[in-house]
């Protein structure tokens, strides 16, 4: 009986330190195949992020273009840009000399 028993734990021994050197193996091999990956897609990921940047640019400066539309129906000088999240507030009449009521 404590043949077996030792005998036992021999091998699940011999068991964990096959999965722990095999589990390296598959992380050194997975981060290779990471590291091909990267390298052959750089190209199509940088291109990717350029258009997105000069997508973003150009939506930025048309929220600053929109006010000066002619069908806008707020003068552009009562506007204050803020940014991220909220683009613009409007203080309709602000640059005017007669001002309005706040309701």
């Amino acid at each position: 009986m404590n043949e077996l028993f030792f005998a036992l734990i021999i091998f699940l021994l011999a068991i964990i330190f096959y999965l722990l050197f095999k589990n390296r193996e598959w992380k050194i091999k997975f981060e290779q195949r990471i590291k091909e990956w990267k390298e052959k897609e750089e190209e199509k990921i940088r291109e990717d992020a350029i258009k997105r940047s000069a997508r973003t640019l150009s939506g930025k400066t048309l929220e600053k273009l929109v006010p000066f539309l002619e069908n806008f129906p707020y003068d552009p000088h009562d506007i204050r840009w803020l940014g991220d999240p909220v683009d613009l507030i409007i203080f309709d009449g602000y640059s005017s000399s007669e001002g309005k009521d706040l309701n």
